[in-house]
This record gives structure tokens, sequence and C-alpha cells, in this order.
């Protein structure tokens, strides 16, 4: 090194010929280097979204999700499929492959669904759509000496006012419990009204929820 910088400090010409080398190549590469904040990325996944009104996760999971994925793993361009069902919905993800032609696959995707008959008749029309796996960005905590549907509430609005932004693609609101209600019935008013727990719950499901 020392036997390095001696030689440059002797040869003034060919260091400053090397140094503007270098400052005009950082130059070229400002103006020539593509760069994206947001870059532009085709779709690479189908989402298939399903409303079953009143009906628990293992309903939707058993009676949809299950058909569904039966009909469409078949087909050509699936990489992979994922699922959740939730209370009353249930959302499947297909991975398409790389490269191949996702107007083609969603089509087919659509026309496997209409294929099913054994779809549950209290479901809404199956939404079948293209989209892009989105990476969160920015990750914001509520926190505070309140109780839970209070931080619940903030985080609502602030997701709301955050969708107003026109930059801003989509919000979501994490690790929030569903609000639940419990009900206490007693044998003795089961037996006089004749009814059993499981006949309650189809009920409260079927009038209420």
């Amino acid at each position: 090194m020392k036997q390095l910088i001696k030689w440059f400090a002797q040869n003034s010409v060919p260091a400053n010929i090397i140094l503007w080398m270098f400052i005009i190549g950082g130059i070229i590469s400002i103006f020539t280097i593509q760069v994206e904040l947001f870059p532009d990325v085709s779709p690479d996944l189908i989402k298939i979204r399903v409303v079953y009104p009143g009906a628990s996760p293992q309903e939707v999971e058993e009676g949809v999700i299950k058909p569904i994925e039966e009909e469409i793993s078949g087909l050509s361009g699936i990489e992979k499929i994922s699922s959740t069902a939730e209370e009353g919905r249930g959302v499947i993800l297909i991975d398409v492959i790389k490269g191949w032609d996702t107007d083609r696959l969603l089509d087919e995707v659509k026309s496997a669904i209409e294929r099913i008959a054994t779809l549950p008749k209290g479901i809404e029309k199956p939404v079948v759509e293209k989209g892009i796996r989105r990476f969160p960005v920015i990750s914001i905590a509520i926190y505070g000496d309140a109780d839970e549907r209070t931080l619940k509430n903030i985080g609502e609005r602030l997701k709301e006012e955050l969708k107003k932004l026109p930059e801003v693609t989509e919000v979501r609101v994490y690790a929030v419990r569903p609000e639940e209600i419990h009900i206490e019935v007693s044998k003795e008013t089961l037996e006089r009204h004749n009814l059993s727990l499981i006949r309650l719950a189809n009920i409260i499901r079927k009038h209420f929820i």
C-alpha cells in the first residue's frame, strides 16, 4: 500500500487520469442506472375471494375452499395454491409460474369454478381476479394505556386516512382479535325449550350473524 501511494505521489499525471476516469464513470452511472421506487411488476398470482355469510371457518374450509382447490389443482401454470378460511369468508391464492399467461389461467380458473355443482347455496358468487404479491413498506405500531377496542378503533381510523393518500394502494390492520359475544345458557333453560347447544348455536348463527 505504501509503494502504491508513493507511486501516485511521484506520477501525478497518470494518477489524475485514473481519478478523472472514476469521476466520469460515476457521473455516467448516475444517468444510466435505472432506479425505481415502485417498479412495474407483472401480476404473479390469482386471488379467489368467496363470501359465505354465517359460516364458520370449518364450514368455509370444507364447503368452499376444498372443492375449489380440488377443481383447479390440475390446471397448468400453477406453481402453488394457498388458502385461508375465516368466519364467513375464504381466500385462495394461486401462485402463477413465472412467464405463464396469467390471463389465460385466469379464464381457466373461472371456468373451473363454474363447473363445481357442490358449492353451498348460501355463498356469494366467487370473485376471481389477478393480483400482485405486495410486501409491506411501512409498519405502524399503535399502543398505549387503553383497552383493546379503543386501540382497534384508532387503527381503523388511521387506516381510512392512509387509504386517502394517492400513493397508497393497500392498508391492513393486523393483530386485532375479532369481537366476540359470549352467551351463557343453563341446562334447565335448554331443556325447557327443547333445545341443544348445537341447535341453539345454529339458530343464533342463522338469524344474527
